[in-house]
């Protein structure tokens, strides 16, 4: 069995082990990297609006330092709500980049993975799709048989390995932004 027939049956038997199937895990990281793309848009917009630096946004403590420290005639509901929306966004990144990783590690076509992921939906450098042929050197069939490959990784890498070990993680973070006041 050569190698990429022995990495995707390895996928579909940890899906199976996990009570799912391949293609329910390519959807479910398809419509994952969708909504990102747009979470990330628009959460950088919504930083720009208040002034905040893109220096400040990707640094997570200056990000709250800045936004508790606001000007009083700030509205304080407005900071609490992007502070948390902060907090939040930061660990979907820090998620969605250790997946990253591991996919670049998977033994069939892992950095071709990684390459067309991020630039169609991690990167903030999004490519038009004859930039992205270009860019990977690829046909177009190519393209979206390793799309449809690359979804499938990164769907059974963030579903099954990422968010499990993130979980505790996420449940203290998820505690965290509970005790933050109402109001500031």
């Amino acid at each position: 069995m050569g190698l990429k027939k022995q990495a995707f049956a390895s996928i579909e038997h940890v899906c199976r082990k996990h009570g799912t199937d391949m293609e329910t895990v390519k959807k479910q990281a398809l419509l994952l990297l969708s909504a990102y793309k747009m979470i990330n848009w628009m959460s950088e917009f919504r930083y720009l609006e208040v002034g905040i630096s893109e220096y400040s946004y990707g640094d997570r403590v200056r990000c709250v330092e800045y936004l508790m420290n606001m000007k009083a005639d700030e509205e304080s509901d407005d900071v609490v709500t992007m502070i948390r929306e902060n907090v939040e966004i930061s660990l979907l990144k820090m998620m969605i980049g250790r997946t990253m990783e591991t996919v670049r590690r998977f033994p069939y076509n892992g950095d071709k993975y990684t390459e067309i992921l991020q630039y169609k939906y991690v990167g903030d450098e999004q490519l038009s799709e004859p930039e992205l042929l270009e860019r990977i050197n690829i046909s177009h069939t190519q393209l979206y048989r390793k799309q449809d490959e690359a979804m499938s990784v990164f769907g059974m890498v963030f579903f099954l390995e990422t968010l499990p070990k993130c979980r505790e993680e996420l449940i203290k973070t998820k505690n965290e932004i509970s005790l933050l006041p109402e109001r500031v």
